[in-house]
This record gives structure tokens, sequence and C-alpha cells, in this order.
């Protein structure tokens, strides 16, 4: 059986093409394919999780009550067991994982080879598929999850992250240490990295893309509307504002986070449009940082000097005002709805 990994990147279309996934689950299962369940439906995340150092928390391991090393050790061993009882059962002929947490949570080479090594006995062939989008414009979009996430960031664009270390490139964004990660893990030939531009991806989008590239049918679905449509500058204004007002610590923003989730929803459906943009010099400055690790991606996997298109021309020579009288009339609109104060 041929399993294909999705690993992101973070912000590339990760929740529409897992979508496509869950919604066309029976129709694929006819067609030979079986979509991953026991990592949980769309994200498979769980798979990502049991990989992690047994120290290392996120929200998901928040959630699902798994801090303690003891407790994460024996769920560890419980779910990899789930997963091959899974894959055992299984008589599809292709087998799909996807999870843009791969990307974002498996930083360490040893990690990635662990789940190599424990994925390679139950496929005949694996092959990653993964989406590269220029490092500013992921920047941007992760600037707007950690807005979301309850936290402050203090800038726009990481910029400080780059300047302190201006020879280690932050791991987020350091698509060279990504490849060579999974290429030394699961070798070079079974890694197939594609940029984020839809004059590139097959069909413009990535579920056509991604469909493609596994062999899989494209199927009539209709997919849920977007869950993470572009905030508009004052909706941004906005939610930072919230966050400041309720405090960017851990328990602060788990303690808000159902008013905050509310209000980013209402926000996303009062306040969506053009969201903020850092000034150009900012935005080429950040983007050079890892000049270096990107063209050594071009030449390596793409057979080419230049890794993305490199115009800058939609960032503004200062970066525009905050209207703060449109981000108070969002956050008042808000406010009128709820039947507490939001903090």
């Amino acid at each position: 059986m041929r399993a294909v990994i999705h690993i992101g990147t973070e912000k590339t279309g990760s929740s529409s093409l897992q979508a496509y996934l869950c919604s066309g689950a029976g129709e694929l299962a006819v067609a030979g394919v079986h979509c991953c369940t026991s990592a949980g439906d769309g994200n498979n995340r769980a798979l990502v999780t049991a990989f992690m150092d047994l120290e290392e928390s996120d929200d998901y391991t928040r959630l699902h009550g798994l801090d303690d090393t003891e407790t994460r050790a024996a769920w560890r061993a419980a779910y990899l067991e789930a997963f091959e009882a899974e894959v055992a059962a299984c008589t599809a002929d292709l087998f799909v994982i996807s999870s843009e947490h791969f990307h974002s949570r498996l930083l360490a080479p040893a990690q990635v080879a662990a789940l190599a090594a424990f994925l390679r006995p139950l496929f005949d062939d694996i092959q990653v598929r993964v989406y590269l989008r220029r490092q500013d414009e992921l920047a941007l979009s992760f600037y707007s999850q950690k807005l979301r996430a309850g936290f402050i960031p203090p800038t726009i664009l990481p910029l400080a992250n780059v300047r302190r270390s201006p020879r280690t490139p932050p791991p987020y964004f350091d698509f060279q240490a990504l490849l060579e990660r999974w290429a030394d893990a699961f070798g070079e030939a079974a890694v197939y990295p594609c940029l984020y531009d839809r004059s590139l991806l097959q069909g413009g989008e990535v579920v056509s893309d991604f469909c493609h590239f596994a062999a899989l049918p494209l199927l009539d679905v209709v997919l849920p509307s977007p869950v993470n449509t572009a905030l508009s500058a004052p909706a941004q204004a906005a939610l930072l504002r919230f966050n400041e007002c309720c405090g960017g610590d851990r328990e602060s923003r788990e303690r808000h986070r159902p008013t905050r989730n509310a209000l980013a929803a209402y926000l996303q459906a009062h306040g969506a449009g053009r969201s903020v943009l850092p000034a150009r010099a900012e935005a080429e400055e950040f983007y050079a940082a890892f000049a270096a690790g990107n063209a050594a991606v071009a030449r390596r996997w793409f057979g080419r000097e230049q890794l993305f298109n490199e115009d800058f021309s939609r960032y503004p020579e200062a970066p525009a005002p905050v209207d703060w009288e449109r981000a108070a009339a969002l956050l008042a609109g808000f406010a009128a709805g709820q039947s507490s104060p939001a903090c």
C-alpha cells in the first residue's frame, strides 16, 4: 500500500484540503483511497504529537491533558497501536495522512527520523508533499493566527528573531532545513515540494493540485466556507486590543478563549478585508534573512537559481495608519451582542 503524507506548510490551504478529504471520504474509499482517521478527522494531528518530545507541550497536548510526561508516554504507545491497527485493517491502495503541524511541530531531525522509522515498515511506498509559501507572506498570515490564538505580537513581522540570529533562520520559516529533515528521514526521492503559487498549482489551488499529485479523484464536493478568511487591518487591531485587555499569558489566553473565538468569528463576518502590511523595507529585510537557504532549495529541488517571485511592490513605502475609529466600532458592535463584558 502506498502512503502520501501532506505536511503543510501552515497557511497554504491545508484546511481546505482536509475539508475535502473529510467530505469526500466515502467516495474516495470507493476509489481505493483511505484517509487517516485514527489521528483525527481532517488534520491528523495525533500522529504529529506522538513524535514530539515528551517534554514539549502545545495547544493540542494541553487540550487533551497530555502535558504530564508519563501520561503522554502511555497515550503515545496506545495511539501508535491504534494507528498500526488502522493500517492493518486498510484494504485501500492509497493511505493519505495530512497535517500542517508536521511542519510547525517536528522541528528536530530526530523527530522526523523516528516518524519515518515507524511508518516505513507499514507501507510499500511513502511520498511526502509539502507546499512552500514565500516567508514574508507566511509571516503575515502567521501574525493573524497569533492574534486569533490570543497572543500579543510586538510587530507584524518577527524581525527581531532574524536580527538576533542572522546566521540561524527561525526554523518555522527555514525551508532548507525543513526539506533536509524530511529528505534525510524518508529519502530525497520521496519528498515533493511545490510552491504555493496559483500560477504553478494544478487547477490553481491546493485541493486540485494535491489530487493531481497523489492520483486522487477530483470529486464534486462542496467545501465549507473558509475558516480563516483574511481580517482587515482594523479587525486585526481590534483583536490585538482585546488580547492586550485580557492579558497575553497562557492562563489568560485559555480563560478568555471562548470570548476571543466569538470575537474572531464576529470580525470575520463584519471585518474581512485587506490585512495590515508592514513597510516594504521591513518585508524585504525579513525575506533577505532566508536568501541563502531559498537559493539552495531552488537549486536542489527546482533546478533554478531563484525560488520565489521577489516582487514586493504590494507593500507600502510606509505602514498605513491604523483606523482606530473602525476598530473601536467593530469592538463596540461585538460587545453589544454580548450578555456580559468580554474581559
